[in-house]
């Protein structure tokens, strides 16, 4: 346990210097919102905080924040790695964690993980997308949640 709480502690502080330094970029954990659930996740240590990052998403039809579109991303990723058996694309930490979970196949958390994506990518609902849209990655960002999006189908 104390090891656990080391290992939270050391990566909290390493998302904190990345959080000065304003971590943006077009990966699922490459901003600071998502490098801030991470830390959340490992923290609680349970497959219901997951559920929570998408909860605002498919809880309402409305206008989709980008700090939940960013967090409920790296969700998705999450639950994509555990569907798929595969961590290799995420971080050490997070990697880790998804190898000691013992997890069933729930469809439900993987068919709600990809419609939070397909919500995440929609312009007309998604600041997340509309702040991407404004960019000259734009078409990066959107081929990584698509990649993401067919991992979930």
């Amino acid at each position: 346990m104390e090891l656990r709480v080391a290992f939270v502690a050391l990566f909290a502080l390493m998302c904190a210097q990345a959080s000065l330094a304003g971590a943006w970029d077009t990966g699922p954990f490459d901003n600071d919102d998502a490098l801030d659930f991470t830390v959340e996740l490992l923290e609680y240590d349970a497959l219901r905080a997951i559920w929570i990052q998408f909860s605002p998403i498919i809880d309402s039809n409305s206008y989709i924040d980008a700090s939940v579109g960013a967090r409920a991303v790296a969700a998705a990723a999450i639950v994509s790695a555990l569907y798929r058996n595969d961590s290799s694309a995420l971080p050490a930490e997070l990697a880790q964690w998804v190898k000691s979970q013992k997890w069933q196949g729930d469809l439900k958390l993987l068919g709600t993980a990809e419609m939070c994506v397909r919500a995440i990518l929609d312009v007309e609902k998604s600041e997340l997308a509309q702040l991407w849209q404004g960019t000259d990655q734009y078409d990066a960002w959107r081929s990584s949640l698509n990649r993401l999006r067919s991992e979930l189908e």
